[in-house]
Parts: structure tokens; C-alpha cells; sequence
């Protein structure tokens, strides 16, 4: 099998398209979403996700806390389900994401929240969901079937989502100037798909390594991680640069490979710092950045445009690094398509 045939890459070469059309086709529900807020004056935002969905909310909590201003948290949701815990909710504005929208979990988050008299939300690829049934406003991620197993052009159009809440919300320009561009943005990074199918040969003997980033980069590589664990059985580990330096470095050797994603000006110099640490004790490195100066540097690097800067970067970076991994599945003789034990809606309580 070549990548090309796989369902996921044929899956996350839609991506743009997924994304701008989830944007038109949510403008009047992004707009009432907006509406109640303005009205209720939530002091506080609350998410519910699993698995890939969860570093999407990873990756809204940076746009909420810096943006919106308001404080962020990611719920655990076993609060509610298994410890029936009785979250105060009432002056929360509550987001479940789930590709699926069956996560009970997840639901009963968002259940708690409208039943608390807050705001409840859903960002879902699945408009007749049990989450989008318990929720106010419903968000769909119009993404269409994904063949595959792993998550893929869904996980851009809840990213595309969650930017476009932050930018209703905080009436920001710089973010509605991204999500003008959404189909450029996923577009460079989808143009360096086979760039990054190359390299993946170079690492196909790699069995353990770390995922770095700082910022609002770190949720790309979480998702990056979780993806070189689904599809090629790598034992991959994603840290914030900054907690990396505090303990998790001593794992790294010659043995360990480390792929870093820099291109956000206001944490390169830290992610330089890591590059340098990484070379001093001599493990591999795969650089994904914008910096032509950083990349030269690095004999494995995947460099993208200029205007690849800060969130522009990291969403660009999505379909890069689901390419890799679909690329080193298949060099490690695994079906990505299929990965061991997994379903493509895992419902957990």
C-alpha cells in the first residue's frame, strides 16, 4: 500500500475544504452563540473532550485565556460521571468537543451545564448527536465521513471552530483575518505532505521518542504524539518546553528522537534552547518551523512558508504532521487506516 491509497490520507487532504466549509456553513450558529454570551456574561469557560478533541480544546483554552480573557478550564469529566460530583456550572459558558458526539462523558459535562443554567455548546462532526441534542447552540464540524480510524480533516475543522468562537467572542481582527485565510492555512501545510512522507522513511526504526513545543503549538504536538502512538506504535511523549527542561530531558539519548514544532516568535527562543540541549546529547531531531535559519541547522526539517507564523503556523502544521505518521506507519509494515485495538467511536463513561 502506498500512502496515497490510505483513507487517511485521503481523509486529511480534505482538511481545507473541511474547514472553510464548516466556517460558512456555522455563521448564523456562531453568531447566536455570541448573542447568548454577550447576554449571560459567563465569568468562566469549561471544555469536555477526549482524545484528539481534547487537544482541540487544549489548543481553544490558549485562544480563550489570551483573547477572550476570561479563565479556561478543561473538565474531567469522571467528576460528574463516576464521582457525581456537583460542578457548579451556572456562570459557565460549557464547550463539549467530540467528533462523534456520543462520548457520555463528554455529555454529561455539557448535560450538567445546562442543567446548571449556564451555556452549553458543542463543537461535533455529528449535527444529530447525543451532544448536540444536550446542547444550546450546536457547532458542526461538516466534515463528512472520515474512513479512517484516526482523526483527521475533523480535527481542522475543530480547530477552525474553536478560533472562530474566540474571535466572535473577543471581536478580535487578527482572528478573523485567520479565519479568512483557513483554506491558504491548511493548504501550506498540505503542500508539504510528501515532504514530510520523505521523512518519515529516516525514522521508520523509531520505537520511542519526544514531541516538543511551547505555547499554543503544544496542543499540535500532543495531537502529534497521540498520533505516532495510534497509527505507528510509537511510544511518543508530548511536553511543554518549559516543564520538558524539569525533569523529562533525562530520558533522552542518541536512541530517543526528539520532533519539535517552532514558529511562533514569542517562544523560538525557548524551542533554540531545547534544539541546542537536544544535540548536546546527541539524539535525532526532526524540526518542523518557518525559520529558514532554524531549519538549516537541521538535516531532518520540514520548512514551512513565511506566513506559517504563530497560530497560522500551528494550524498549517496539522496536515504535516498527520502525513508523517501516516507515511511512518506504512514504512513500519502497519496499516494506519487500522490501528491495533481502536474504533473509529470509542464512547467512554
Amino acid at each position: 500500500m502506498i500512502m496515497e491509497e490510505t483513507y487517511m490520507f485521503q481523509d486529511l487532504r480534505e482538511c481545507a475544504h473541511a474547514a472553510v466549509r464548516c466556517l460558512e456553513e456555522n455563521r448564523e450558529a456562531l453568531l447566536a452563540l455570541s448573542s447568548l454570551v454577550q447576554k449571560a456574561q459567563p465569568s468562566s469557560i469549561v471544555l469536555a473532550a477526549r482524545g484528539t478533541s481534547l487537544h482541540a480544546a487544549a489548543f481553544a483554552k490558549y485562544l480563550f485565556e489570551e483573547f477572550v480573557g476570561l479563565p479556561t478550564a478543561i473538565a474531567e469529566p469522571s467528576v460528574v460521571t463516576k464521582y457525581a460530583g456537583k460542578l457548579d456550572l451556572s456562570h459557565s459558558l460549557v464547550i463539549g468537543i467530540s467528533q462523534s458526539g456520543e462520548g457520555l462523558d463528554v455529555c454529561g459535562i455539557a448535560a450538567r451545564g445546562r442543567d446548571c443554567g449556564g451555556i452549553a455548546a458543542a463543537i461535533t462532526n455529528s449535527a444529530s448527536s447525543r451532544l448536540a441534542s444536550l446542547s444550546q447552540i450546536c457547532l458542526d464540524c461538516c466534515s463528512g465521513e472520515e474512513k479512517s480510524v484516526s482523526a483527521t480533516k475533523s480535527f481542522a475543522s475543530q480547530l477552525s471552530l474553536v478560533l472562530a468562537v474566540a474571535a466572535h467572542l473577543s471581536q478580535n481582527d487578527s482572528l478573523f483575518s485567520l479565519l479568512a485565510h483557513a483554506e491558504d492555512i491548511f493548504s501550506d501545510g498540505l503542500n508539504l505532505t510528501g515532504a514530510a512522507a520523505a521523512l518519515a522513511e529516516r525514522f521508520s526504526s523509531m520505537t520511542d521518542c519526544v514531541v516538543l513545543a511551547r505555547g499554543n503549538s503544544y496542543p499540535i504536538a500532543q495531537e502529534w504524539a497521540l498520533k505516532c502512538q495510534e497509527t505507528c506504535a510509537v511510544r511518543a511523549h508530548a511536553f511543554p518546553g518549559s516543564n520538558f527542561l524539569h525533569g523529562p530531558i533525562a530520558m533522552v539519548d542518541p536512541s530517543v528522537p526528539a520532533l519539535l514544532l517552532a514558529f511562533d516568535r514569542s517562544t523560538n527562543d525557548d524551542m533554540v534552547q531545547l534544539i541546542d540541549r537536544m544535540e548536546a546529547v546527541g539524539a535525532p531531531i526532526l524540526l518542523v518551523t518557518n525559520r529558514q535559519e532554524l531549519a538549516a541547522r537541521q538535516p531532518s526539517h520540514i520548512l514551512l512558508p513565511d506566513r506559517c507564523e504563530g497560530l497560522w503556523g500551528a494550524l498549517a502544521a496539522v496536515p504535516v504532521i498527520q502525513s508523517f505518521c501516516c507515511a511512518l506507519s506504512l514504512s513500519k509494515g502497519l496499516n494506519p487506516d487500522s490501528p491495533a485495538g481502536l474504533n473509529k467511536v470509542t464512547v467512554t463513561k
